[in-house]
C-alpha cells in the first residue's frame, strides 16, 4: 500500500509540475531577481502546487479508505488548502507579512481544534503535563514550522530534498511503530516533493514558491502532534529530522533581532543562503543531504531505540547545528 502510494504521488508530482510550469510561463508568473534573490534570472514560481494537489488527493483518498481519521482530514484539507491558496495568492501579487502571520495562526488554532490540543508530550520517557498552555506553546509551534520552511525555501532544490528526505524517514518511522495511515501521508509528500525535485533541481526551471513551502511546514506539524498524541511516533524524531532547517532559521531570527534588523523583512541572510553564493545551489543541496543521512539519521535511529536518551540527543544536536549556523554564516 505505501509503497504504491509513493508510486502514485511520485508521478502525480513531476508531472503536475510540469503542468504548472506550462501555465507559469503562459500567464508569466515569474521571480523576478532582485537583491535579496539567489538566482539571477526571472524563473517560474509556484510549482509547489503539484506538491499541495498531490498530497491533498492522497488525505482525500485515505480518509475515504477510513485509513485515517475525519478530524486528521478535516485538518489537513481546511487548513492545508487554506496555507495554499493564500501561498498562491502571494506568488501572484505579494500580499501583506501581518495577514499571512494571522492566516498562519488561525491554521494553526484550526487544527489544534480538530486534533483535540495538546495538553502533555513525552520527553525522554516523562510525560510533562502542560494543561491549556501547552496548546499555545503548540499553536506558536505551528505557526512557526510554517514560516521557517518558507524561510529555508531559497535555493534550488533545498525545500524539496530536504521534504523529501525527512517526509520518506518519518513515513518508514511511522510503518515501524504501526500507524500506516500516518506512514501513507509522510510517504505521499516525500514523493510528492521528490517529483517536483525532478524540475526544481539545480539549475531549477521552476521555483516552489509559497504555495507550498509553508503548506509542507503545516504537514509537517500536523504529523508531530498526530503522533505524539497517538503514542506513535515522538515529535522528537521530527525535530531532529529537521534540526538543519530549525537551526538555520531560528539562529538567524534570534541573530537578526539581536542586532535589532526587520526580523519579519525579507532578506538572504541565512546560513545557507551565503554558503549557496560561495559554492553554488547544488553543493550546499548535497552536503546538507549528507549531514541528514550521516548525522541526523543515526540520532533519530537512538531515540528510536532509546527514548530515555531524547534530551542528551537533543542538547548535542542543537550545539552541533549551532556550530554548523556559526560556521556557514562566516563566510
Amino acid at each position: 500500500m505505501e509503497l504504491t502510494v509513493a508510486l502514485i504521488s511520485f508521478i502525480s508530482g513531476a508531472l503536475l509540475t510540469r503542468l504548472v510550469l506550462w501555465y507559469a510561463h503562459k500567464a508569466e508568473i515569474f521571480d523576478v531577481p532582485n537583491q535579496r534573490s539567489s538566482h539571477d534570472q526571472p524563473t517560474p514560481r509556484g510549482g509547489g502546487l503539484s506538491i499541495v494537489i498531490t498530497v491533498l488527493a492522497m488525505v482525500g483518498w485515505l480518509w475515504y479508505e477510513n485509513m485515517i481519521s475525519q478530524e486528521l482530514a478535516r485538518t489537513l484539507l481546511v487548513g492545508g488548502g487554506l496555507l495554499a491558496v493564500v501561498g498562491w495568492q502571494d506568488d501572484i501579487h505579494k500580499s501583506r507579512a501581518n495577514w499571512r502571520l494571522l492566516i498562519h495562526f488561525f491554521v494553526a488554532a484550526w487544527a489544534l481544534f480538530w486534533l483535540g490540543g495538546v495538553e502533555q508530550f513525552v520527553f525522554g520517557g516523562v510525560v510533562i503535563s502542560l494543561g491549556w498552555v501547552g496548546s499555545i506553546f503548540a499553536a506558536v509551534g505551528i505557526a512557526w514550522m510554517i514560516n521557517l520552511y518558507n524561510f529555508m525555501d531559497g535555493i534550488d532544490g533545498l525545500a524539496a530534498s530536504e521534504g523529501g528526505f525527512v517526509a520518506g524517514v518519518g513515513g518508514i518511522m511511522l510503518i515501524l511503530v504501526g500507524a500506516p495511515g500516518l506512514a501513507s501521508i509522510s510517504f505521499s509528500l516525500s514523493a510528492a516533493c521528490l517529483g517536483f525535485l525532478v524540475w526544481n533541481w539545480s539549475p531549477a526551471k521552476i521555483f516552489m514558491g509559497d504555495v507550498s513551502s509553508g503548506f509542507i511546514g503545516f504537514v509537517f506539524a500536523v504529523l508531530m502532534i498526530e503522533g505524539e498524541r497517538r503514542g506513535v511516533l515522538s515529535l522528537w524524531v521530527w525535530v531532529t529530522l529537521l534540526a538543519l532547517f530549525i537551526g538555520d532559521s531560528t539562529y538567524t531570527l534570534i541573530r537578526r533581532v539581536i542586532l535589532k534588523e526587520q526580523w519579519y523583512a525579507a532578506h538572504r541572510s541565512h546560513a545557507y543562503q551565503q554558503q549557496a553564493a560561495v559554492k553554488g545551489h547544488k553543493r550546499v543541496v548535497t552536503m546538507m543531504q549528507l549531514m541528514n543521512f550521516l548525522w541526523l539519521l543515526p540520532f533519530v535511529l537512538l531515540e528510536y531505540l532509546f527514548p530515555v536518551w531524547v534530551p542528551e540527543i537533543l542538547v548535542v544536536t542543537a550545539v552541533v547545528a549551532w556550530f554548523i549556523w556559526r560556521r556557514s554564516s562566516s563566510v
